[in-house]
């Protein structure tokens, strides 16, 4: 199995040499050249490895260096286990929590790391393609690479003739690449991968490349377990597995296939509680990539207390990241710990006794697990989407609007959870006013 199914990757190629090239001329050498005789599943095996080196190298040219944050730099490291399906979005869940919680993100997943090569290959300027096809070419139909080579050393020369046909070559090229660029869209809108595009661009989502001898599933599982096993002997990482990934590291560990330092194990269950109780805000599951960079910008200078007490917490949990009585202890958190302190952070802003009226609203239908944060700001109540409170991003305004002190703002805002808090208030807030 492909890291993409044939029939894609085939309608890649497709896309790429359905004009029989590009110049009339090259027909005789079309003719003149021995075809050869490829499965359909063997042109696209070298069509996916071709367009996985091209992208790989054109992606690392053009993805800027990540920003900074306010608190000394926290990475994670996210491995999601390939669902062997054309689909990212459990890969879009664990990246938006990562988000907002750490300062750099990387992902290692196969089927986004296919993706993103394919969006590489298809956006690549006018003076590479050439050079692209010379690459991809051979993969689908090997009778073309002598006019391909001639082309290349036309393109070497300065002489007008030689220009007014590289200009005409240009010209034709476009077309095809417009139907590649259509062919990757169509990609990337059945994968869900659309919404990954703008944090990738701007160097906030990192791509962690896969060494890979090639792309067939072996060749995909070895260089998986491979890079997870380096997750696991790094005692500066925080790696975040998935639900499946997290069994198979477990399991793997068991058995002896992997071996985990105590500092890996401790920054695994680190990332996990910390993104964790962020997944778990009522208004996190709808909030768009949008909102949750908004956000991220909006919470950074909050995100260093949160850290710290999501390692207090940490050191009092029983099990593990990987262990299968975590979720447990997770929801035992958020019900205890985050509910205990929107109390105290709403009692800072004056709204206690408000919040606890609409709490007793709400308590009939809002289950114990959800309760922790449910109506964070009262939020939920049409009477103050009305009033405009719905439209307020600025805690402080919420804050004065319910009659808070300058000094209770000053409690509230120092609170080691108050992060939480300003993210449902601002996430919840874009959703009601968006």
């Amino acid at each position: 199995m492909l890291l993409l199914e044939p029939r894609r990757v085939m309608s890649l190629g497709s896309a790429l040499v359905r004009p029989r090239l590009i110049c009339g001329r090259c027909a005789a050498w079309r003719r003149s050249t021995a075809m050869t005789n490829l499965t359909e599943e063997q042109k696209a095996k070298r069509l996916g490895e071709a367009i996985h080196a091209a992208g790989r190298r054109l992606r690392r040219r053009t993805v800027p260096a990540p920003k900074g944050g306010h608190t000394p730099e926290l990475g994670i490291v996210i491995a999601v286990n390939p669902s062997g399906t054309l689909d990212v979005l459990k890969e879009i869940a664990v990246v938006k929590a990562a988000l907002l919680y750490a300062d750099r993100v990387a992902i290692c997943s196969p089927v986004m790391e296919m993706l993103a090569c394919a969006t590489a290959v298809a956006q690549a300027g006018a003076d590479e393609q050439l050079d692209l096809l010379a690459e991809l070419i051979p993969a689908i139909e090997p009778a073309l690479l002598g006019p391909l080579q001639i082309l290349k050393q036309v393109q070497k020369l300065k002489r007008k003739e030689a220009r007014k046909l590289l200009s005409q070559l240009s010209a034709q090229l476009q077309p095809i690449w417009d139907e590649v660029n259509g062919v990757v869209d169509n990609l990337l809108e059945q994968a869900g991968a659309e919404e990954l595009e703008k944090p990738l661009h701007e160097g906030l989502l990192t791509l962690d490349f896969l060494e890979l001898r090639d792309t067939t599933t072996d060749a995909v599982v070895e260089g998986f377990t491979s890079r997870i096993q380096e997750y696991l002997s790094n005692a500066r990482a925080y790696p975040l597995f998935d639900d499946d990934m997290g069994g198979f590291v477990e399991a793997g560990i068991r058995e002896g296939r992997f071996t985990a330092s105590s500092q890996a194990i401790a920054g695994a269950t680190t990332a996990r509680l910390g993104t964790g109780l962020i997944a778990k805000l009522p208004a996190f599951p709808g909030a768009r990539m949008d909102d949750i960079l908004e956000t991220r910008q909006e919470v950074e200078q909050y995100v260093g207390k949160f850290r710290r007490a999501v390692s207090r917490m940490r050191q009092d949990l029983e099990s593990t990241a990987l262990d299968q009585e975590f979720p447990e202890e997770l929801d035992a958190i958020f019900v205890s710990e985050v509910r205990a302190a929107m109390e105290e952070i709403q009692e800072a802003l004056g709204a206690s006794s408000l919040i606890r009226r609409l709490s007793g609203i709400a308590a009939a239908s809002v289950g114990s697990a959800a309760l922790g944060l449910a109506l964070v700001a009262g939020l939920h109540l049409p009477g103050l989407v009305a009033a405009g409170v719905a439209g307020l991003a600025e805690t402080a305004a919420i804050a004065d609007s319910l009659g808070a002190t300058a000094a209770g703002r000053r409690t509230a805002s120092g609170h080691e959870l108050f992060f939480l808090y300003r993210t449902q208030l601002r996430l919840e807030s874009v959703q009601i006013g968006g």
